[in-house]
C-alpha cells in the first residue's frame, strides 16, 4: 500500500544518544528527495542536509518536543534538492518509546508545494488589496458581517467618519453611521442582499458621523460569498459634500450668468428705446415751453399746457431712470467719501417723507473712501429709501434706518446682485444699508426684484424700475448688495463698495470739499440723528 500512497512513508529513530537514523522509507523518497532509499536508510544526514536553513531549528525542536512529550509529530519546512528544486514539505508522525529507550516515528511525508505557493499568493493578494484599500485617500470602504458586525475599516472612513478601525471594528454598523429612521431599511436591504445574493443598488445616502452630524455620501455595495468561508459585504463610500458644494456653486454660478444675460438683453432693449423716446419728450417740452410763452397769462390754454408741461418732465425723469437702468448714462466715478453724500440725500429725502415714518442716519467712523459717481450714489439711497418707505405703515409706526459704516472680510449676502467681478478681492468695504420695518418680501418677490417693470405696487403707485436702476449702477461699481427680507419681518438692503486701496479712515476735508464743494463742513466721527415727519 505504501508504494501507491502520495510522499513518502517511513520509520524515523531517535536513539537515547541523540544518535538518529531511518529504519526504513518507502519508494516515494525518490520524488520527494531525489535520493533512493538505500542511500537515506543508513544515512539520515542526507535529508538533513536539504533542509532550509531558515527552518532547520524550527525542525529540530519539533522532533524533539515530540519526543519528549510522545505527542504526534506535525510539521511544515522547506528543502532544496540536489537538483536545485525548491519544495514545501508536510510531514505528520505518532511517536512510541522502545524497550531501549529509543523514539520510533512512524511517519508520513507529503510534498505541499502548490498548495503552499497558492495559499500564500492568496495571502500576498489580500495583503495587497487591504494595503491598497487602507491608502486610498478619498474612497471609503468598511467590511461586514451578515450580522453586521464591522470587519475592515479603512483610514479613509476613519477620515469620512470620525470613527477610529479600533472603535469600529467589532461594533455593529447600525450603531456607527445609520441613522435611527434608515434601520429597519438597511436591515431589510441586507436581508435581501443575503437570500438572493446580489449587492445592494448603489445610491446616494445621508449618513452620520461620529459627532452626530449629517455626511452625504455615494455609496455602493460589493457581496462576497466564498466558498468554506462566511459571507461578507463591503460598502464603499464616496463623499458628496465637496461634489455636491461644486454644483450648488455651479448652479449659482449659471443662475447669475442667466441674470446678467437677461438684465444686459433688457437693457439693451431700453436703453434703445429710451433714447428714441428721450428726443420726442425732449421735442415735446421744448414746444410745450415755447407754446407757454406765446399764450397769454390768461389764456384756458394755459392750464392744459401746463398739464402738458409736468407731465413731459415726469416722462422725461423716466427716461432718466430707464437710461440709468441700461447704463447709457455716463458714469464718472471718482474717489469719493460716502458720509457727505449719504448726509445731503437723507436732507432731499425729508422734504418728501410721508406722515407717520420715522427716519434715522447713523454714520460710523472709519468709513474708507470709495471709487464711485456721487450722483448716482444718491440716486441708489433715494430708490432704496422711496421703496423702503412704501412698504412700511404710515400710522406713526414705521421705520427707517439708514447706516454708513466700514466691513472688514467678504459680504456674506443671501442674495448677491450683481456679484463682485473675479479681479475685484477686496477686504475692506464701505456698506450703506437701509433697513424697513414694513411687510417684507416672499421668496417669488426676492426672486424678480431687480427685473425691470416688476412690482407689487397698486398701478400708478410705481414704476417697478427702482431696484433695476440700483442693479445697473452697482454693477458698474463693482459691489455688492445683500438683502434680506421675509414677509412680515420687513427688509434689509445692504450696499457693499469696495474701499479705494490705503484709505481705511474718512477722506480728508480737501478730498470731501472737492467732490462736493458746498459741505465741506461735515463732522468727523459717529455720527447719529433722527428726523420725524408728522402730517
Amino acid at each position: 500500500m505504501s508504494e501507491h500512497l502520495p510522499g513518502a512513508l517511513l520509520q524515523y529513530v531517535l536513539a537515547p544518544g541523540g544518535e538518529h537514523r531511518i529504519g526504513w522509507m518507502s519508494r516515494g523518497c525518490r520524488e520527494l528527495w531525489e535520493v533512493a532509499p538505500q542511500a537515506a536508510e543508513p544515512d539520515a544526514e542526507l535529508l538533513w542536509s536539504m533542509v532550509d536553513a531558515q527552518d532547520l531549528l524550527a525542525l529540530r525542536a519539533s522532533v524533539m518536543e515530540s519526543s519528549r512529550s510522545l505527542r504526534d509529530w506535525v510539521h511544515e519546512w522547506r528543502i532544496t534538492t540536489a537538483s536545485g528544486r525548491r519544495k514545501w514539505l508536510h510531514g505528520v508522525g505518532r511517536p512510541q518509546r522502545g524497550a531501549d529507550g529509543s523514539v520510533v516515528w512512524s511517519m508520513v511525508m507529503v510534498d505541499v508545494s502548490d498548495g503552499k505557493r497558492s495559499g500564500d499568493a492568496t495571502r500576498d493578494s489580500e495583503a495587497r488589496f487591504r494595503q491598497l484599500l487602507e491608502y486610498v485617500p478619498n474612497v471609503s470602504v468598511q467590511g461586514y458581517g451578515l450580522d453586521l458586525t464591522t470587519r475592515y475599516w479603512n483610514q479613509a472612513s476613519e477620515r469620512l467618519y470620525g470613527y477610529t478601525a479600533t472603535e469600529a471594528i467589532g461594533k455593529n454598523l447600525l450603531d456607527l453611521i445609520i441613522p435611527p429612521e434608515m434601520h429597519a431599511g438597511v436591515v431589510g436591504a441586507v436581508t435581501e442582499m443575503i437570500e438572493s445574493g446580489l449587492p445592494i443598488p448603489a445610491a446616494d445616502l445621508t449618513l452620520r458621523r461620529k459627532d452626530g452630524t449629517p455626511v452625504a455620501v455615494y455609496s455602493s455595495h460589493v457581496y462576497l460569498n466564498i466558498p468554506g468561508r462566511e459571507p461578507e459585504f463591503y460598502c464603499i463610500d464616496f463623499d458628496l459634500t465637496e461634489r455636491r458644494e461644486s454644483e450648488a456653486i455651479r448652479a449659482l454660478l449659471q443662475s447669475q450668468l442667466r441674470e446678467s444675460q437677461k438684465m444686459e438683453a433688457l437693457g439693451t432693449l431700453a436703453g434703445g428705446v429710451a433714447h428714441d423716446f428721450n428726443n420726442i419728450v425732449a421735442a415735446i417740452i421744448g414746444n410745450v415751453e415755447l407754446a407757454l410763452d406765446d399764450v397769454p397769462a390768461d389764456s384756458p390754454a394755459r392750464t392744459s399746457l401746463m398739464e402738458i408741461r409736468k407731465a413731459s418732465r415726469r416722462a422725461r425723469d423716466l427716461v432718466q431712470q430707464i437710461l440709468a437702468f441700461s447704463r447709457r448714462q455716463v458714469l464718472e466715478r471718482q474717489v469719493l467719501d460716502l458720509a457727505p453724500v449719504v448726509e445731503e440725500s437723507v436732507r432731499l429725502l425729508r422734504a418728501t417723507l410721508p406722515a407717520g415714518v420715522d427716519l434715522s442716519l447713523h454714520i460710523g467712523e472709519g468709513v474708507p473712501c470709495v471709487l464711485a459717481d456721487a450722483t448716482q450714489m444718491e440716486q441708489v439711497l433715494l430708490n432704496l429709501c422711496t421703496n423702503a418707505w412704501q412698504a412700511v405703515r404710515g400710522d406713526g409706526q414705521g421705520r427707517v434706518a439708514i447706516r454708513l459704516e466700514c466691513h472688514h472680510g467678504s459680504p456674506a449676502a443671501r442674495d448677491a446682485a450683481p456679484p463682485v467681478a473675479a479681479d475685484v478681492a477686496p477686504t475692506a468695504w464701505a456698506r450703506l444699508t437701509v433697513r424697513d420695518n414694513g411687510q417684507g418680501m416672499s421668496d417669488e418677490t426676492r426672486a424678480r426684484m431687480f427685473e425691470p417693470f416688476f412690482t407689487t405696487k397698486p398701478p400708478g403707485k410705481g414704476t417697478g424700475l427702482g431696484l433695476a436702476v440700483v442693479h445697473g449702477i452697482l454693477r458698474d461699481h463693482d459691489a455688492v448688495l445683500e438683502v434680506q427680507s421675509a414677509p412680515g419681518e420687513g427688509a434689509t438692503f445692504s450696499v457693499y463698495l469696495p474701499a479705494v486701496a490705503g484709505t481705511s479712515s474718512p477722506c480728508a476735508e480737501p478730498m470731501s470739499r472737492q467732490v462736493h464743494p458746498v459741505r465741506t463742513a461735515v463732522p468727523q466721527g459717529p455720527t447719529s440723528c433722527t428726523w420725524t415727519t408728522t402730517k
